[in-house]
């Protein structure tokens, strides 16, 4: 498949941003987890963000409040407590994306 381009309105923009915070932090559907970590998901996050960056003291109270959901919801997960210290960071970091892993 090739590259494509095109533009998006800022309104379009903003529900983007909103569905890809929505399937990646808030949904609980079990279907959506493929989304949660996906290099694509968090690709078009970071394309957008390029464009539309994250205002700073949003960010860090964003990022707290996320960083808690994702380590209660992992620390039920029998696949997560088998992996290294490595690998969790490494694992947190992608679910964790467009906020950076302190």
């Amino acid at each position: 498949m090739k590259e494509v381009s095109f533009l998006l309105t800022p309104a379009e923009v903003n529900a983007l941003l909103k569905l890809l915070n929505y399937i990646k932090f808030t949904c609980e559907d079990e279907e959506a987890n493929i989304f949660k970590g996906s290099p694509f998901i968090n690709s078009i996050f970071e394309k957008i963000l390029k464009e539309y960056p994250i205002p700073l003291h949003q960010s860090k109270q964003r990022q707290k409040e996320i960083l808690e959901n994702i380590e209660k919801r992992l620390e039920q997960e029998d696949y997560y407590k088998g992996l290294s210290t490595e690998k969790k960071r490494e694992y947190l970091s992608a679910l964790l994306f467009p906020y950076p892993l302190d």
